[in-house]
């Protein structure tokens, strides 16, 4: 045929374009980058550094003023010899125990959180179901199904041990331009999806 030539001068091979152009030809439009950097700041503001860790010679010095409150207060309360005891030794004792437990809950027990951090792993196939809500999981199989070359990311906002608020990236080499190219597929929270990719 003559147009032979020219139409496959204009076809566009999946496994070798843009992670863009391979959800446009699966009619998804991909949640906006900016949207996913908007949610990600929030969610950095929501979850600052503790106070403590933030002021680290604050910590330190309500350490000691408890500890040094602890020793005064025992040294007033052992030097009451009064028998039986009296309400003042009874109030004494009461302030060494709470100036004791201050100290305890300061030096052990404070959590020093460190500031939230995004952090993005690859996906892990076997266990997908489980991480991701079923819309945002129909579209991953979607698009892994169909096409070669595609990596899928979990970005997920850790502090100390809790992760909170995940998203899934979809990433693809973009052979033409020579680089990497992203987008978003879905941000949830639990069972709920706060932002999902858009099929036509």
């Amino acid at each position: 045929m003559p147009f032979d030539g020219l139409l496959k001068a204009y076809t566009v091979d999946l496994n070798r374009c843009s992670i863009d152009v391979l959800l446009a030809s699966y009619g998804i439009e991909a949640v906006p980058a900016e949207t996913l950097e908007q949610h990600k700041a929030e969610q950095i503001r929501q979850n600052p550094a503790s106070l403590f860790h933030r002021r680290p010679a604050l910590h330190r010095l309500a350490v000691l003023a408890s500890c040094a409150a602890t020793i005064a207060s025992t040294a007033v309360f052992m030097s009451c010899r009064i028998t039986p005891p009296s309400n003042a030794a009874i109030a004494a004792l009461a302030v060494v125990m709470g100036c004791l437990l201050t100290t305890v809950e300061l030096a052990v027990f404070t959590r020093v959180k460190r500031p939230a951090a995004w952090r993005e792993t690859p996906l892990d196939k076997s266990n997908s179901p489980a991480l991701l809500p079923p819309p945002v999981l129909e579209l991953v199989d979607r698009i892994d199904d169909g096409a070669n070359g595609v990596k899928f990311l979990v970005g997920t906002l850790y502090q100390e041990h809790v992760a909170l608020d995940p998203y899934v990236i979809a990433e693809k080499y973009d052979y033409d331009t020579k680089t990497t190219t992203r987008a978003c597929l879905g941000i949830w929270d639990g069972d709920r999806i706060i932002d999902i990719a858009t099929q036509s």
